[in-house]
């Protein structure tokens, strides 16, 4: 397992988050209420998920990973990578590629 957690925007890494970085209890605290919160059902490229599985929650947290970051709100950012780097072990990546279609999302796994 890689210690950086790495966002790439269109080929180019933008920021990176090492894993190892020791969270406060109120920002682990803050993590179980995202996935609380998630837990009550999530809207994901346009469509409803009432029940969202590990996959889907990471899916949808990489998105607000790249609006956070366009809006370079640091903390939001943060949450964001912790969660990710906290929930989904083994990723490694966040890849995300504008193109005609719209935003093009693809979580990389270590073993990938």
């Amino acid at each position: 397992m890689q210690s950086l957690l790495t966002l790439k925007i269109d080929g180019k890494i933008v920021q990176e988050f090492d894993r190892n970085t020791r969270l406060p209890g109120r920002q682990r605290d803050f993590l179980d209420k995202m996935d609380e919160d998630m837990s009550r059902g999530i809207r994901l490229a346009e469509k409803y998920v009432p029940e969202p599985d590990n996959l889907q929650r990471a899916r949808y947290v990489a998105m607000h990973l790249l609006q956070a970051f366009e809006k370079e709100d640091q903390g939001m950012i943060t949450a964001a990578f912790a969660y990710l780097a906290q929930r989904m072990p083994a990723l490694n990546t966040v890849q995300i590629d504008h193109d005609s279609q719209g935003v093009n999302l693809q979580l990389k796994l270590d073993q990938e």
